[in-house]
């Protein structure tokens, strides 16, 4: 949906979306979303933050969606975890919903090597994440360094082919096979009560 622009100057873009009718047929809650992108040198930082405006508690999910140019499909790019990464798990979707059984481990010297197969089923979704950086590298130098401190899930994806791979935080993921389709029992969603405020943030450094 379109926001509205509150601010604009060379290093700080923000903008709101307040819910309307249109939201309201989606989504049965009132909200403000802002969203600030600010940049500072080699840095570019998101900022989240969500208040319920309705008389009820308000459950919502709430993650990104960045791209960066990369010819994944080359076999020369990898996505290095800071830390050593012993207890992280890996799903897939089937259909846009998460299947409930870990897939296959995709690390190899703590990093995912992509290629032109990585995402033919969709999304490579991870959690138990213990690092709060992962690094885009080509080959043996490091593009990008993204910090997704605070964000329990992470979204790997690109569309077959193209020339772009997204580094995705999410606060929760999309539901599951066996989902009863209740909003409340989602797995990780997040609860305001009125009038209170949800905030977050990753960032991009170019190295």
């Amino acid at each position: 949906m379109e926001f509205t622009e509150l601010e604009k100057t060379k290093t700080c873009h923000k903008y709101v979306l307040e819910s309307n009718l249109e939201t309201m047929k989606m989504f049965p809650f009132k909200f403000d979303l802002y969203v600030t992108y600010e940049v500072e040198e080699n840095r570019v930082i998101t900022i989240y933050e969500v208040i319920n405006k309705d008389e009820k508690e308000m459950l919502f999910g709430i993650g990104g969606h960045p791209a960066y140019i990369c010819d994944y499909s080359s076999g020369n790019y990898s996505i290095e975890f800071e830390d050593k990464e012993d207890s992280i798990k890996f799903f897939s979707l089937d259909n846009g919903l998460v299947i409930d059984k870990e897939t296959k481990n995709l690390l190899e010297n703590n990093s995912i090597y992509l290629n032109k197969n990585s995402f033919v089923n969709d999304a490579i979704i991870i959690k138990n994440i213990k690092s709060n950086k992962v690094f885009l590298k080509e080959k043996n130098r490091k593009i990008l360094e993204f910090d997704f401190t605070g964000f329990p899930y992470l979204g790997i994806w690109a569309k077959i082919g193209a020339p772009f791979v997204c580094i995705e935080p999410w606060m929760n993921t999309a539901d599951k096979i066996s989902s009863d389709g209740n909003f409340s029992n989602k797995e990780n969603i997040l609860k305001l009560k009125p009038d209170e405020k949800f905030k977050c943030s990753y960032s991009v450094k170019f190295l």
